[in-house]
């Protein structure tokens, strides 16, 4: 009996170690801010006809910048914004070229302070926007660079069906 027992925990050990799974280690993500998270899926308010289905709209594209910026992911973002919109554009180039070149963008993330409609224009929304110190290396061969803490407000012009809506434009307000 112990001879087969011996036997047995020797063919254990023996198979145990033909079959071990090589521990592999993960490749370097070609950012160290890329974030597994999932995208922020849109409220329903935001398909609403409404001034307030327009301003939670404005509040999701932020969300998507926002995520954006987080992981280089910018499909999202340009199904919500207008191929004319400069401004837009602007953002998701950066952040496209930025995380093909093996670069990132760390801080970037506005945080809302105001969100309103303009009365005499529902499409427009004025957003009131802080954002905290910026670290930003536009490739993998380059310096880090750091910005400092930023506060603006910005118009956004929301166009198109509640389900079908995209920002027209987006400037810096006069």
């Amino acid at each position: 009996m112990r001879t087969t027992t011996a036997v047995a925990v020797a063919l254990l050990v023996l198979l145990g170690a033909c079959s071990r799974p090589e521990v592999l280690e993960p490749e370097p993500d070609a950012s160290p801010t890329a974030s597994a998270r999932p995208a922020p899926t849109m409220p329903a308010q935001a398909r609403e006809d409404t001034d307030e289905g327009r301003v939670a709209f404005v509040a999701h594209w932020i969300d998507m910048l926002n995520y954006a910026s987080e992981t280089g992911q910018t499909d999202e973002l340009e199904k919500l914004s207008a191929a004319a919109c400069a401004g837009c554009l602007e953002y998701i180039n950066l952040y496209q070229d930025t995380y093909e070149a093996g670069g990132f963008v760390e801080g970037a993330q506005w945080e809302v302070e105001d969100l309103a409609i303009d009365q005499r224009d529902p499409s427009v929304v004025f957003v009131r926007y802080k954002a905290g110190e910026v670290r930003f290396r536009p490739s993998a061969d380059s310096s880090t660079e750091v910005s400092a803490p930023t506060k603006d407000d910005l118009v956004f012009e929301v166009s198109g069906s509640p389900d079908d809506r995209r920002v027209t434009l987006l400037e810096r307000a006069s």
